[in-house]
């Protein structure tokens, strides 16, 4: 990582992107010094908003759909705003999702098969850092196993194979009892690979045709072995160079990262980090991006 991008970074980010730069980027040990980041990131605009649509409470009717509150979104964005389990008060206004998952499945009498509206629940709040809870790491090895078993070439009738969801893969990639287990880290490779070689219903964008989308799926896709030596991964970081500037930061261009008013996270909606009112802000957040995903790739090789 280069450190004058970095230092450049400290200098002019807005309160997010400072915050993550470090927290995710340097990972420093200095408390003060993130305290005093934190603060900052908790009151700012932007961060306020979106937690006051956790606030509104958990509503398993309203977890997917292009409503800026829907479940998927709202913890989609809270995160990218940098927003994570062990932080007040997301663990607070998260707790409601994590007792619905609870009394569902408790209530359950024998086995069940996952809900679409359970996966999505389970799925974010892995990304979010709760992975390691008793029934979000249940749920997610039991949809891991069941992927697995029902792959393309696998079952013996290829219309009874089933698709991951780019939500399945979002969940298991940040599942830690799935990633640093060596078997069901292979059953995971397996089905990213399915991905990767065109085999299931999930098409893999281009930065040049859907550059938002392409960066929500850079911050999950390359902590799987498989996605970093594709030849996909590859050339899409490749092509991000397009917007590299002179002095080696990154502009997108605003509109193809927008912010809108609805829509969904996952197909790169809500991309905007800080006040984008700022003359610096799209080359901080496009800069911090790209180091993001490299260091992602990097830690997970």
């Amino acid at each position: 990582m280069d450190d004058r991008i970095v230092s450049w970074l400290l200098d002019n980010a807005g309160p997010v992107v400072r915050f993550r730069t470090i927290v995710d980027l340097l990972s420093t040990q200095d408390v003060q010094l993130v305290t005093d980041a934190l603060d900052n990131l908790l009151t700012c605009q932007v961060v306020r908003v979106w937690l006051d649509r956790l606030r509104g409470g958990f509503n398993p009717d309203n977890v997917w759909s292009q409503r800026p509150a829907a479940f998927a979104n709202v913890m989609g964005k809270l995160v990218q705003l940098g927003m994570r389990a062990g932080l007040q008060p997301f663990d607070t206004l998260t707790l409601p999702a994590r007792a619905w998952l609870t009394d569902t499945i408790e209530k359950t009498d024998g086995p069940f098969r996952p809900t679409r509206e359970m996966m999505v629940v389970v799925s974010f709040l892995a990304l979010a850092g709760y992975s390691e809870t008793k029934y979000v790491s249940g749920v997610l090895k039991r949809q891991l196993e069941f992927l697995f078993n029902r792959r393309p070439g696998i079952v013996a009738d290829n219309s009874l194979a089933v698709s991951p969801t780019t939500t399945d893969l979002i969940g298991i990639a940040h599942a830690k009892g799935i990633m640093s287990d060596k078997e069901l880290r292979a059953k995971a490779e397996a089905i990213v690979e399915d991905v990767i070689e065109g085999r299931t219903r999930i098409t893999l964008p281009t930065s040049r045709t859907a550059l938002a989308r392409t960066l929500v799926l850079l911050e999950t896709l390359p902590r799987f072995r498989t996605v970093r030596e594709s030849k996909w991964f590859v050339e899409t970081m490749a092509a991000l160079g397009e917007w590299r500037t002179d002095r080696g930061t990154y502009r997108f261009p605003e509109d193809r990262v927008p912010e809108r008013e609805s829509g969904m996270w996952i197909s790169g909606d809500f991309m905007a980090l800080d006040d984008r009112n700022r003359e610096s802000a799209m080359e901080c957040e496009s800069t911090f991006r790209v180091l993001w995903i490299q260091k992602i790739a990097r830690s997970a090789a």
